[in-house]
């Protein structure tokens, strides 16, 4: 008997390539001060000092967010646009 995930299922994205990631500030409200808050596969949460939005930061670029995402990407017109400003 199989404990794994659906077969086929995709796996887990590869960590991102460092050289590639991009220092943001937060969507919320735009503050730059956002220590680190959580380090998982790769990526570092930050938590903002301004209004406490946990985000990625640095992050990769659109491109490469979309292939971490590629199970959770919406898709009504008005969550993709959401999405992509996010």
């Amino acid at each position: 008997m199989s404990r794994g995930g659906p077969v086929g299922a995709p796996g887990p994205a590869a960590p991102p390539d460092p050289a590639t990631l991009q220092t943001v500030a937060c969507a919320v409200c735009g503050a730059a001060d956002a220590p680190p808050f959580h380090h998982e596969g790769g990526f570092t949460l930050v938590r903002c000092h301004g209004c406490g939005f946990v985000f990625v930061n640095p992050r990769p670029p659109p491109a490469d967010r979309a292939a971490h995402h590629r199970d959770y990407l919406p898709d009504a017109p008005d969550e993709v646009a959401q999405w992509e400003r996010m």
